[in-house]
């Protein structure tokens, strides 16, 4: 498959649109996939980066003026060659259905990562990886009636390392020691000064202050950073910014794409704004306890900063809660999803594995899931804590066996046997991401097989009479009606297996 990214970088425009492009490309290439960028030229652009990753660049013509968008249009499908991509993923604020209008009959689809919600796109997917108010319905007439959508934090595009660390390092933050201090590639208004001017003296001398600047933030020149104590050190940005990240407690830096790499690692945030664009999901996070929102840039004070702090000094327990919290919303495996939905597993590469402890969180977003629970014979939400406790019962249990199904190494579904007097009940459920392919009886069918292994249990499963797609998945499978124990049950059986269909 063929996918072409169209976006820029620059620092105006910041580097979180090529940060995030970048990442969902390597997984894209991960997968087999040819992977091409194309870019403006602008001033401090960040192409270097892109050809360190080995990605086949191309450079759209400098100008100094507003590019209309159908000559962006043109300029882009020249640089196509006339080769017909599969995907082209535009992330572009400059860029909408004008262009995509006119792109469309050079491609085969259109994917767009959005993070407004005040235009029009031609496109076959949109992407919206931001935590706000947002859903399905608030761009229903924004986009084609053929389009799908991926929204909300569970699609943010991160780099691989930060789930690589949190597998390994997924412990809550319970006391303030070491504080994280980033405030974006360029930080133009040069917040970070802000911070550390705050945090500069004997109040903070107790706290080693992580500071890391940007590869495009000119504010900090050589021998620049002199001027700070010994307990503030300085770091370039690199391939050690995930590892200093989450040796800290507690994080202070602006609301862009950094937030969900802190959330995702569980690191308690500070947030500042710096583009109206983040404003509405910065204050989104902070109603909800997942970080602390100062405002916009232009509000932040050297004395807001340093208050702020002083609360985290005071009531240290925020930390475990806030840490928790994020974790849960936030789990790295963005660019994974989004990956799948463009270019989906097949139904022959579908593997089940035993469920692990760092599944926990997985099980729990699946349990809690709107159609889940729907489905479900007790349809209560169901509280973190007490799904932690269900959790390590059952995963340390003998009666228990947790399987996890995985498309291209990522979670898509869990398949639970619970053994009770010789006999086995099948609980299953699938990620929203994969529902409609018609992959659930392969699950179920895999997942017995996998337990067939070292069980001969008798096999059965409790469904709603009204959840048809779940009871006519055991019907596909071989099991069939046997008797009518009363107008609730239905019994359906198959040599040794049977399920049971209640209402």
């Amino acid at each position: 498959m063929f996918v072409v990214f169209r976006v820029d970088a620059s620092r105006e425009i910041g580097f979180g649109h090529l940060s995030r492009c970048t990442n969902l490309a390597e997984e894209l290439r991960l997968r087999g996939n040819d992977v091409t960028f194309v870019c403006r030229d602008l001033d401090g652009a960040g192409i270097s980066s892109l050809e360190e990753k080995l990605f086949r660049t191309v450079l759209l013509p400098r100008s100094t003026d507003v590019i209309l968008q159908s000559v962006d249009a043109s300029e882009f499908i020249e640089s196509l060659a006339g080769v017909r991509p599969d995907w082209v993923v535009l992330d572009n604020y400059s860029l909408g259905s004008q262009w995509e209008t006119a792109v469309q009959p050079f491609v085969e689809k259109i994917a767009v990562i959005e993070d407004l919600a005040d235009r029009h796109h031609d496109c076959d997917l949109l992407i919206d990886q931001n935590y706000s108010d947002r859903t399905v319905e608030t761009f229903n007439r924004q986009v084609p009636d053929t389009c799908e959508f991926l929204i909300g934090p569970k699609y943010a595009m991160l780099n691989s390392v930060f789930a690589k660390i949190r597998e390994v390092s997924m412990v809550p933050k319970n006391k303030l020691k070491r504080i994280f201090v980033f405030c974006g590639g360029s930080d133009p208004k040069n917040l970070t000064k802000t911070v550390l001017d705050a945090l500069s003296g004997d109040e903070f001398s107790d706290l080693v202050i992580d500071v890391v600047i940007g590869a495009q933030n000119l504010n900090f020149k050589s021998g620049s950073t002199n001027q700070y104590d010994m307990n503030i050190q300085f770091h370039e940005s690199g391939d050690e910014f995930a590892k200093i990240m989450s040796n800290s407690d507690l994080a202070i830096g602006a609301g862009g794409t950094t937030t969900w790499e802190r959330m995702c690692l569980g690191v308690p945030s500070i947030i500042v704004s710096i583009a109206e664009n983040q404003v509405p999901t910065c204050e989104k996070l902070a109603r909800e306890g997942f970080v602390r929102y100062l405002g916009p840039q232009s509000e932040v004070t050297n004395e807001s900063v340093a208050s702020a702090v002083r609360e985290f000094l005071k009531t240290q327990s925020a930390l475990r809660a806030s840490s928790v919290k994020s974790q849960i919303v936030v789990d790295g495996k963005g660019c994974m999803r989004v990956a799948e939905a463009m270019c989906p597993t097949s139904v022959g590469e579908l593997k089940v594995r035993l469920a692990t402890t760092h599944d926990c969180i997985d099980y729990f977003n699946w349990a809690n899931d709107p159609q889940v629970r729907e489905n479900s014979l007790d349809s209560a939400d169901i509280e973190w804590t007490r799904h932690q406790n269900w959790f390590t019962e059952k995963i340390n249990s003998e009666s228990t066996e947790m399987y996890v199904l995985e498309a291209s190494d990522l979670p898509v579904g869990q398949i639970r046997f619970e053994i009770v007097d010789k006999t086995a009940e099948i609980n299953y459920s699938l990620d929203e991401l994969v529902r409609g392919r018609g992959w659930a009886a392969t699950a179920v069918e895999v997942a017995i097989k996998a337990f067939r292994i070292q069980n001969s249990h008798l096999l059965k499963a409790q469904v709603k009479k009204a959840n048809v797609r779940s009871w006519s998945v055991f019907r596909t499978l071989g099991f069939v009606e046997t008797s009518i124990n009363n107008s609730e049950i239905l019994e359906y059986q198959l040599g040794d297996m049977v399920v049971v269909v209640s209402k």
